[in-house]
């Protein structure tokens, strides 16, 4: 008997990769990122009622919450007031020393 082929990513699954793949690695492969794929798993699943379903997209979106606050923050692109704020605080301190 051939091994069974496992089913192809439903929507949900096919987006919670999708996020879980922003992350850092060890986020990727932790035990929460694993449950919030069991629980994607389920929501794509014909089977089950509307009211597990209901509870595992809560459980989902808690973990995938949680994932994003134990990221570390991306740092935001500097713009032009970044510079004018830095260029004001080297003449400021240059300004101090004399």
């Amino acid at each position: 008997m051939p091994p069974a082929t496992p089913p192809a990513d439903g929507p949900v699954v096919a987006a919670t990769r999708a996020e879980l793949e922003q992350l850092p690695d060890d986020l990727q492969n932790s035990a929460i990122a694993a449950g919030a794929l069991v629980m994607a798993q389920i929501l794509d699943s014909p089977d089950g009622s509307y009211t597990s379903k209901s509870m595992c997209f809560e459980k989902l979106h808690k973990a995938m919450d949680r994932l994003r606050e134990l990221a570390p923050p991306k740092e935001k692109p500097k713009d032009g007031i970044d510079e004018l704020k830095a260029a004001r605080a080297r003449r400021r301190a240059g300004s101090a020393a004399t």
